[in-house]
């Protein structure tokens, strides 16, 4: 079972990078990275130079748009495998940076993508919102499963 999950919501390192850190562990051992994705969200950053609602970070770089040099990533803390990982984002802006920390700070996991990028096993953890499914303005679980490929 795949426990992928922000620890801390994104800060201002001392290097002034934006830097968000979490756990992924799949029955205890470390989970793989490039099965995931951390991402900050905030419909603030629409009207800055990102010019979207999120920020991403993963093992390619992700995704920080319209900036030059601009860059999420996410990496593990320590020696790789590592159950503990941080999202470091760069290329932010002072404006841009106060946005990041007040967003909501997300991560997601999955266990295969298909031909086309299609995420399947996917999980969401949204820090600080409690419960589960129906909770926490989730819907309610649904009751159909789908195979992994």
């Amino acid at each position: 079972m795949v426990d992928a999950k922000v620890t801390k919501p994104a800060f201002i390192n001392v290097n002034g990078e934006v830097r968000v850190n979490g756990t992924a562990t799949d029955n205890g051992a470390a989970f793989p990275l490039e099965l995931m994705e951390q991402r900050i969200i905030n419909p603030d950053f629409v009207p800055t130079r990102i010019g979207r609602r999120d920020i991403r970070a993963d093992t390619f770089g992700g995704r920080v748009q319209n900036i030059v040099g601009g860059a999420g990533n996410l990496r593990p803390t320590g020696d790789s495998p590592s159950v503990e990982w941080r999202a470091i984002y760069t290329g932010l802006n002072e404006i841009e940076k106060q946005v990041a920390v007040a967003g909501q700070s997300r991560a997601m996991a999955w266990f295969s993508t298909n031909s086309n990028g299609g995420r399947f096993g996917m999980t969401i953890s949204e820090f600080g919102e409690t419960g589960g499914p129906g909770m926490g303005g989730c819907p309610a679980a649904g009751s159909t499963s789908i195979a992994i490929p």
